[in-house]
Parts: structure tokens; sequence; C-alpha cells
């Protein structure tokens, strides 16, 4: 990819309320970009940053003339390199001009724990941007550190607390207090506990709502492998998409269609059924 501020805004009925051109050689970019060449070759580096760009496109400019929070479906195969995607795209809102990122990190605390670990591991060396639990966070702090220069993720887990002070009831806080600050909210999971979902009542789901409407310039961005129930919302829905990106996997990705797309694949061997195991194991089984 070119070092120089390409690929700008093919659409003119929204003019200006969209990011028209991205910066693509900022400094959040340029130092994860450094951290990943330590492990990844530079073909898949210049994808995962291809397919940001992509989305970059689809956010709302934090100039806007106008107060919007876009929806974005962000749709990957399994193990295509999401989290890299939404990571490096967090880091390219921050040099667009985004202040804050809400990651709600999973259901489960392990998954939280998994998504904070690598954020912390890609983007923890950045002197300007803090990194903490939701939970601890203070909105006039966060608001002084913006103001000094310094980007903030906030990390929650995505649990509908019975109290007004943890997990999402805090996040709802927080994007009312801190609204006036351009920001993207980042849904791992995106179709878990989603519009439409029985499970907690869809008490999770009206909570990240709240904090999409509370937010006056900025993008939400639910990634998931699984999006029919997003997909099927009505468009009466206030969390149906709006727009849809692809999360196009690098090269020498190998998903589930590798490995079961047809029954003469070359990579799957038969084990050979003798009486369910019961006169011995097949030696097709221990090869």
């Amino acid at each position: 990819m070119s070092n120089t501020t390409i690929f700008e805004h093919n659409g003119t009925s929204s003019a200006g309320v969209y990011i028209s051109s991205v910066i693509t050689d900022g400094p959040f970019k340029k130092q994860l970009a450094d951290h990943m060449s330590q492990t990844w070759n530079m073909t898949n580096i210049n994808n995962v940053f291809l397919n940001s760009t992509r989305a970059l496109l689809k956010f709302v400019s934090p100039q806007s003339p106008e107060e919007k929070m876009t929806k974005l479906l962000c749709l990957g195969k399994v193990q295509s390199g999401k989290t890299a995607f939404f990571i490096s795209s967090i880091a390219m809102a921050f040099d667009n001009g985004y202040d804050i990122a809400y990651v709600i990190g999973g259901t489960k605390n392990n998954l939280l724990s998994q998504n904070t670990d690598r954020i912390l591991e890609e983007l923890g060396d950045c002197e300007d941007i803090l990194i903490m639990d939701l939970n601890n966070a203070n909105a006039d702090e966060i608001r002084n550190q913006t103001s000094n220069g310094c980007k903030v993720i906030l990390m929650v887990l995505k649990h509908k607390s019975d109290t007004s002070e943890t997990n999402l009831a805090n996040l709802e806080k927080l994007a009312v207090q801190l609204s006036d600050i351009p920001s993207v909210i980042v849904d791992d999971e995106g179709d878990e506990r989603s519009p439409g979902d029985k499970k907690n009542k869809g008490k999770a789901s009206n909570a990240i709502l709240h904090a999409v409407k509370s937010i006056k310039r900025g993008t939400y961005m639910s990634v998931t492998a699984t999006p029919q129930a997003n997909l099927l919302l009505t468009r009466l829905e206030s969390l149906a998409p709006d727009d849809c990106v692809l999360v196009e996997p690098g090269i020498g990705y190998t998903g589930a269609t590798v490995f079961h797309d047809t029954l003469d694949n070359p990579l799957i061997t038969e084990v050979t059924d003798i009486n369910d195991f019961e006169e011995g194991v097949p030696e097709s089984f221990e090869e």
C-alpha cells in the first residue's frame, strides 16, 4: 500500500458526513505495522490494512456537519483475521480523528481477557494510547486525556449487570457523558445477545443501543463470522446495520472449506468403520 493519503470516498449524496479520504500513513497505523512486521509478512500486513481502509471509508467523519452514528456489520470467516482487522481499524480511526474506542470484548471473561491481551500486545507500546478496563474509567479523566492528545481504548464485557456501575451499564453512562467525543464502538462476536436474542431478555443489546444513540459522531462495528441474526433484523431495528464490510482473509488462509468442502478433498482421509471400533482400532484412524 502507498504511504500517502489515498482511497477517496466515491459517494456524493452524503458529502462531508463520512470520511472522504483515509489517512493511511498516520503514526498509530505506522506503529502497529512496525509491530506486526516482527511476525507477519508484508503481504498479509497490507491485506489487513486494506480491509481497514475499506471500513474507514464507511466511518462517520469526526468533522461531520451533522450528528450521525453509522452501524457497520463486519463479516469475516472463522480465523480469517477479524481481531487484527478491528485492532487495525481502531489504529486508523485514531489517525483519522477519532479519540475513543469502546471495545465490547465478548460475552465471556476469557474472551475479553484474550482481546485485552491482544490489544495490549499490538498497541500497548504506543505512548499516546491509554488502554484500560471500562469499569475503572472516569469520564473526567478520559476527557482530560483526549483533550491532551491521548487516544483511549476502553475494554468492557458484553454483560448487562444488575448494578448501574459495571459492564454495559457503565458503557451507557460513559457514552452519554462523552457523547461529543468522536468514538468507535467495536462489538466483537456481534451476533451474540444481539437484538432479537432471547438471552438476558435483550438487556445487553438495549444497553449497546443506548450507547450508540448517545454518541453524536461515531461508528458502531459489529464483528462476526455468523451474521444471520444481524442481517435478518428489520430496518426498523435501531441496531440494524447501515452497511457491510467483508474482512478478506490473507494469503494462505485455511478455513473450514479447505478441509470440509468436498468429499474428494485430498486433505481428508476416510477412517475405516469396523463395527464402531468394537474389533479394534483401524489402521486408517491411527494414521
